[in-house]
């Protein structure tokens, strides 16, 4: 129907397909990210081919409601995704990553260069048994992987931190413990950071964090079989809680679509891989615009 193009993502061939008069049926080849359209006469004619993909130019049903923002992505409000934990009861989306322009200031154990974004240092994290939380540079797409107490942190430009995990599968909501505080309560930004101060603490093994004050406390190995219900507070061990690494994927696997699960990613109904659907920040799309939401 037209010259073959090459496109960024199998979504980007099927907008243009939708775009085309007489366009009913796309075909993508992920190996060389070209773009073939096809007419209505398209169906029938398939056959086999490694690295391509066949699709109609409608829109596909579902993946519309996990859908995120980037700032509810890199400060950890969204849906899904590394910057945000579900408690084990209630399901309560936590805080994980830190707001931009924040890094922290623990010992550096390596600095890997080139890392994609802010999920990708994470999972480069999660690989190092030392490392317990990441500084991310936007500007130089630097991943500093960092050892000890990750809840110390100063305004920095570019800069994203976070833990090596988000898992909150381990943390029990509506919860407090009544046992003696082992130090003065100080405020963090959220229990992953109530949990890193504990870790690194001698004597600490769980820690209580109340979540509408934002305050902190640890407690020592007489915690169990203290708790007591109080709304917004949230316990939980020293140790790192488990799943939040199970899909590590490496940065190559995240840029080819071969990876797990993220919002900015789409999944085919056959053999499950992973496709890349937004594109990389700095690019924009210069169609025409239907409306405008701000806040």
């Amino acid at each position: 129907m037209a010259r073959s193009e090459r496109k960024y993502s199998p979504f980007d061939c099927q907008s243009w397909c939708r775009d085309t008069n007489g366009c009913f049926y796309f075909t993508f080849n992920r190996n060389s990210s070209t773009c073939f359209l096809k007419g209505a006469d398209a169906p029938g004619t398939e056959r086999e081919y490694p690295g391509d993909m066949v699709g109609p130019k409608e829109f596909c049903s579902g993946g519309g409601e996990d859908v995120e923002t980037e700032e509810e992505s890199e400060s950890g409000t969204g849906s899904d995704g590394a910057g945000s934990g579900a408690g084990s009861e209630g399901e309560e989306e936590l805080k994980c990553f830190h707001p931009i322009n924040w890094k922290s200031i623990a010992r550096t154990l390596k600095t890997e260069s080139g890392v994609k974004d802010a999920a990708a240092c994470q999972r480069l994290c999660a690989k190092e048994d030392q490392c317990t939380h990441f500084n991310y540079h936007t500007d130089s797409h630097n991943c500093e992987l960092k050892i000890k107490n990750g809840s110390d942190v100063v305004e920095a430009a570019n800069v994203i931190t976070g833990p090596k995990t988000c898992s909150s599968s381990c943390f029990t909501l509506g919860v407090g413990h009544t046992a003696n505080n082992m130090a003065r309560s100080e405020k963090k930004y959220s229990p992953f950071d109530c949990q890193s101060w504990c870790r690194d603490t001698n004597g600490c093994f769980y820690f209580t964090f109340n979540l509408d004050s934002s305050t902190c406390f640890l407690k020592g190995a007489d915690a169990p079989g203290t708790e007591r219900e109080y709304p917004g507070d949230m316990v939980g061990p020293k140790e790192f809680c488990s799943g939040g690494g199970e899909d590590v994927e490496t940065e190559e696997e995240s840029e080819s679509g071969t990876g797990s699960d993220g919002a900015g990613s789409g999944t085919g109904s056959e053999g499950e891989e992973e496709l890349k659907c937004f594109h990389p920040i700095n690019r924009k799309s210069i169609a025409r615009t239907l409306k405008t939401e701000s806040g």
